[in-house]
């Protein structure tokens, strides 16, 4: 397997033209570069690319501080078909991109918690998974913070602590913050599954919006189109925005404080999924659901609608080896079988 690696280096040579490509893997015995993130992301040159491979072993904390590419092999790798060989994932404890991060590109991991303080940071096929290690939000986007896009993410909490461990938390100040094709899920209860303070502004369309126990949503400033909101809380909380074209479970959509429009509501959520399958693709949409051809222009609503639907297992977009088999023991010339996948 370690041979096969290069494969990836190879083909994201091709993305990023000449910048300089590092393997980071702490796995014991492992040939790689780096073993440590932070010490891959201290050593390299702003543009470069830390490929971060999987493993049982956390990788800790990472701080940057340049415009640097990461990417992992995604997750719910054994879920779903043609993902990984290796199961495992990248998986961190936090990443904070601070000052200096911006244009950071970030794909294929997984973290307990992230923190965004820089502009145009671009979050795209992670998991995001707050499960009370840490009191914050799943996703914390500073102030000051604007332009960054956060896409095609599993972003989930159980961290019962209040708005402030929404899964996501859009802090004032921050604007223009685009939040589309997620799936993201409150499972702790009594707290917003999302939270755009009214000091900041966001895009969040084609999002599929999952919440338990008494949950809801704070909107404000916000264009909230094509998503389907799954919640068993109170009625939206927040004022101007544009929303259009969602569906709910409850009557969820306030047509009294917002620009509101074409929103379906006490949908039968039984019939707008599938409902079966992994973690993430339980939520594809059921032939005949009421997302279908629903959104503001005829796309599908929810995560998995619009232009650049979810993408199971947050596979990045550089190709992975999803079947390798080799003898164990012979001579001379072997058969060797391999099997690779492009991901789009």
């Amino acid at each position: 397997m370690k041979k096969l690696i290069p494969l990836f280096i190879i083909s994201f040579v091709c993305l990023t033209s000449q910048a300089a490509i590092y393997r980071v893997n702490n796995n014991p015995g492992t040939a790689a570069q780096y073993s440590v993130a932070q010490t891959a992301h201290n050593a390299c040159n702003a543009g470069d690319t830390l490929y971060i491979e999987g493993s049982t072993i956390s990788y800790g904390i990472l701080t940057i501080t340049k415009k640097i590419n990461i990417i992992g092999p995604g997750y719910f790798l054994a879920q779903n078909p043609q993902t990984q060989v290796n199961p495992s994932t990248a998986w961190f404890n936090q990443i904070i991109c601070n000052t200096g991060s911006a244009g950071t590109y970030l794909t294929g991991l997984q973290m307990y918690y992230l923190s965004l303080a820089d502009n145009n940071i671009v979050l795209k096929r992670n998991y995001i998974i707050n499960n009370g290690s840490y009191n914050n939000a799943g996703i914390n986007v500073n102030s000051n913070s604007s332009n960054d896009l956060i896409v095609q993410n599993y972003i989930t909490s159980n961290n019962n602590c209040g708005n402030a461990c929404a899964p996501l938390y859009i802090t004032s100040g921050s604007s223009n913050i685009t939040v589309a094709n997620n799936i993201i899920q409150n499972t702790g209860g009594g707290y917003d599954v999302v939270y755009v303070d009214p000091g900041a502004s966001a895009i969040i369309t084609n999002n599929t919006i999952l919440g338990t126990l008494n949950s809801y949503t704070t909107i404000n400033n916000s264009t909230f189109n094509n998503n389907i909101l799954n919640i068993s809380g109170a009625v939206m909380s927040g004022s101007n925005n544009s929303m259009n074209n969602n569906i709910s479970n409850v009557a969820q959509l306030d047509t009294t404080n917002h620009n509101a429009h074409n929103n379906q509501i006490n949908v039968n959520m039984g019939i707008v999924f599938v409902g079966v399958g992994s973690t993430d693709g339980q939520y594809k949409l059921k032939a005949g659901s009421s997302a279908i051809g629903a959104g503001f222009s005829g796309e599908d609503c929810g995560a998995f609608g619009g232009s650049d639907p979810y993408v199971l297992s947050g596979m990045p977009t550089v190709p992975s080896v999803y079947f390798f088999a080799a003898p164990t023991s012979g001579s001379g010339t072997l058969p060797v079988h391999v099997k690779i996948k492009s991901n789009k």
